[in-house]
């Protein structure tokens, strides 16, 4: 799950980049469905896309991931250190985790790979507003006057692509995480759970406004403490440089922050 994505999430302008890696780790499909089309083709790129629950571009993702820290592991690489890099390549959740340097960057013909191996880490203390500690603060303010809070292990990998000249390209990282989210002023609780390929894509590379984010899969799913289903995540967004978006099965907790209420109103009707 991504800290805040909201704040950040920037729109794509200009041409899609097919950078020459792109054969090599399999990422033809993959870009194809996360890279954005020009404004007067998005209806029709989305209408294109079909995305069930078992749609496979996790396993896609994966794949690409596991490529990359295989070939992380060979000998004779030409290392580069992370922090020169645009932007560095540094692991961060804060306050809960990093900033940490990427495990490995090299150079190769055609640019630059930097892999992060698998790590879990705890997000948010349990703790309720105003008491202290570093509650994570979902951002969803419920009618009766509380906010939803999070709690959740979170489970990363994760490469980035740079250009030869160290400007970033692209990066993919699955996630998986289990925990709680909880009333913000009594911390009763409800169960979370979030499954999800986590694409970013910069055109020009190197030009960290042009950031479009597109996530795969479940990024936000919620059900009581006994398993009944609250809020059910699945599909394809996408995140745009302008702020907007757009989606393809349920995304509650994004829809939330577009102004629908409505996917996480059960969530805030159970933890009253």
């Amino acid at each position: 799950m991504s800290l805040h994505r909201r704040h950040f999430l920037r729109v794509f302008r200009g041409r899609c980049f097919w950078p020459a890696w792109a054969a090599w780790w399999g990422l033809g499909p993959l870009l194809a469905m996360s890279l954005p089309a020009a404004a007067g083709d998005r209806q029709a790129a989305t209408e294109a896309i079909v995305a069930p629950r078992g749609f496979d571009a996790l396993d896609s993702g994966q794949s690409i991931i596991d490529r990359a820290i295989a070939a992380s592991r060979a000998r004779g690489l030409q290392t580069v250190d992370p922090q020169s890099l645009n932007p560095p390549a540094l692991i961060e959740y804060t306050p809960w985790f990093g900033p940490i340097p990427y495990d490995k960057c090299w150079k190769g013909e055609s640019g630059i790979t930097c892999v992060a191996y698998l790590r879990t880490f705890q997000v948010g203390d349990g703790s309720l507003a105003g008491g202290g500690g570093l509650p994570f603060d979902s951002g969803v303010l419920c009618d009766g006057g509380f906010g939803i809070y999070q709690q959740f292990q979170n489970t990363w990998a994760i490469v980035r692509f740079y250009t030869s000249n160290g400007d970033i390209v692209s990066r993919y990282r699955i996630e998986l995480g289990v925990g709680t989210v909880y009333n913000s002023v009594t911390g009763k609780a409800a169960r979370l759970r979030f499954n999800d390929l986590y694409t970013s894509h910069w055109s020009p590379a190197g030009d960290l406004a042009t950031e479009t984010v597109t996530i795969f899969g479940d990024d936000w799913s919620v059900a009581t403490m006994s398993g009944a289903p609250l809020a059910d995540s699945y599909g394809v967004a996408t995140f745009f440089p302008d702020g907007s978006w757009q989606q393809l099965g349920a995304h509650p907790l994004d829809a939330y922050f577009f102004g629908d209420p409505s996917g996480v109103a059960p969530v805030c009707q159970d933890l009253r």
